[in-house]
């Protein structure tokens, strides 16, 4: 998505860093906010960006990243049409 592996699972050290890398990266969030945002997704990168892009809760943005058979893009236009709020 947007040049990102967002299906990195942060199973150690140097990928758990990554993780948060990417989640700055595509939210432009800080390090200490985009930390918030994976613990809320479960560590999940796509799930993370779903909650900062569109405002919806974890099990919403899940519900649509998984609907969506995966497609973060796909995710994120069915959640932004559906006007989610936090």
């Amino acid at each position: 998505f947007e040049g990102y592996m967002v299906g990195v699972q942060p199973v150690n050290v140097k990928l758990s860093d990554r993780v948060i890398r990417i989640v700055t990266a595509l939210t432009a969030r800080n390090e200490k906010d985009a930390k918030k945002l994976l613990k809320a997704a479960g560590n999940r990168i796509a799930i993370a960006v779903l909650i900062d892009r569109t405002g919806a809760n974890a099990e919403t943005a899940a519900q649509a990243f998984d609907e969506e058979r995966g497609n973060l893009r796909a995710a994120l236009n069915r959640l932004q049409k559906s006007e989610v709020k936090p």
